[in-house]
């Protein structure tokens, strides 16, 4: 070989070697971002746990009918006692959370559980206006939800990658107590309660409930991710725990005689947010 053939092939070696190298290092630029991304991304599937609180408010119907028809029949009838009412409740409540979701693409299938102490609750009283010298009756009624617990199913979609957007229902179950009690005072300024004894009132009367009651909630919330593994959500359920009925009786003379029925209604809005951390 020549020596201008030498110097030709090492020309051409050095070249290929160059575009090789050349190749090489544009591989890599393209590659990094893929993993970059990677470890950056956010995976909704699995466990998380949490805590949640908020506030419910809601107006529950309350209905009467009589029992002791003779006594209980006319101020039921002309409003001495509501016969119906509208009894509000309002309060804060709050407590754990926890449950699994399932990541398919852009949709997230899941299911939740949660549990709170709860102070919401309401009171309401009716001063009768009776005609001529009749007593004065006054209604005092109230309830309360002392504790609140659901377990739902979530359908949702992410707008964002660290963004889901859900719909929410499923079992609502909680402990509601409510209470009657009507009182009897003469008509005009400083008249005597006609309640205690001696006097032992026919309209005076109590009557109350307490359950754990089991009914159903629906509602709809959004939840991102902060940081990772860790997630803040506002969401929005209304619940409805059904009717409870409970007797009222009267003591004249201290004989206890059933005075009338009543029913209410539990059922109201929450609105809460919550932070959970996510295992995954």
């Amino acid at each position: 070989m020549s020596l201008n053939q030498m110097l030709a092939a090492a020309l051409v070696a050095a070249g290929v070697g160059g575009l090789s190298t050349a190749a090489l290092s544009a591989d890599i630029p393209n590659k990094m971002p893929t993993k970059a991304f990677t470890d950056i991304s956010y995976n909704w599937t699995g466990f998380y746990v949490g805590v949640q609180g908020g506030y419910g408010w809601g107006t529950g119907s309350v209905n009467r009918s009589p029992i002791d028809t003779l006594f209980y029949s006319g101020v039921l009838a002309d409003g001495e006692i509501p016969a119906s009412s509208s009894l509000s409740s309002k309060g804060f409540l709050g407590g754990v959370e926890g449950g699994y979701n399932y990541q398919y693409g852009r949709a997230v299938l899941g299911v939740e559980a949660d549990f709170s102490y709860s102070a919401i609750r309401g009171s309401n009283t009716n001063v009768s206006n009776p005609p001529f010298a009749q007593p004065i009756i006054i209604t005092d009624e109230d309830k309360k939800l002392e504790w609140f617990g659901t377990l739902r199913g979530r359908l949702g979609l992410l707008p964002a990658p660290s963004m889901l957007a859900y719909v929410t229902g499923g079992l609502a179950y909680g402990k509601t107590a409510a209470s009657t009690t009507t009182t009897a005072i003469t008509p005009g300024p400083g008249g005597p309660n006609l309640c205690p004894a001696p006097f032992n009132d026919l309209f005076c009367s109590t009557g109350s409930t307490s359950s754990v009651r089991v009914g159903w909630t629906l509602g709809a919330g959004i939840e991102s991710f902060i940081a990772r593994n860790w997630s803040l959500k506002a969401e929005y359920l209304y619940y409805d725990l059904g009717h409870a009925s409970y007797t009222n009786v009267e003591s004249p003379a201290n004989n206890v005689v059933p005075a009338m029925q009543t029913d209410v209604h539990f059922n109201g809005s929450i609105a809460r947010v919550g932070l959970n951390y996510q295992f995954n």
